[in-house]
């Protein structure tokens, strides 16, 4: 959201950074009142996913619309995507069916280290010896290596008493 159209050099970041100072702000005010995710953590799960569906739903249909050009839509949307994730966040947390997501938040920094490597590695195998060029097939396992062949690694590490991966000092603990 471009609050003041002042001219502030060439570099591109601190256009970026003044455009999305707003949502730092936003975030940081929400984050120091200690009522906010409490008063969102004791909503009935039903009201959570509510919440989250209709929040994905309007910002799903604003973007089908092109409504995010406008800068003050574009901040509620933000702000309208960032509660509606919460939201589904807290639903989670509630639900045993969602473990395997608290399993991709605890190994989450060897995904990012470790997922492109592995993605990269299944659309070798599966462009250049099996002849699959699906862009869907490629998006599904290209994922699911990304993800679990990074967790994989860490718990080999972990098996071998060598947790040091990607942490630096202790180790996960699963």
């Amino acid at each position: 959201m471009l609050l003041l159209n002042i001219d502030i050099g060439s570099w591109g970041v601190l256009y970026q950074t003044r455009s999305n100072a707003i949502y730092f702000a936003v975030g940081a005010i929400l984050g120091s009142n200690p009522n906010y995710l409490q008063s969102i953590n004791s909503t009935r799960s039903k009201i959570l996913i509510i919440i989250s569906f209709l929040g994905f739903a309007i910002i799903a249909f604003a973007t089908i619309k092109n409504l995010q050009a406008n800068n003050f839509i574009a901040f509620l949307l933000a702000f309208l995507g960032v509660s509606s994730t919460i939201c589904l966040s807290i639903f989670s947390t509630r639900s045993n069916r969602f473990k395997f997501i608290q399993q991709w938040g605890i190994f989450s920094l060897a995904i990012f280290v470790a997922h492109t490597i592995a993605s990269a590695m299944a659309r070798i195998i599966l462009q250049k010896l099996l002849g699959i060029t699906e862009p869907w097939i490629h998006l599904l396992i290209g994922t699911g290596v990304g993800i679990y062949l990074s967790i994989a690694l860490v718990l080999l590490g972990e098996r071998l008493k060598f947790p040091y991966f990607f942490t630096y000092g202790k180790s996960f603990k699963v």
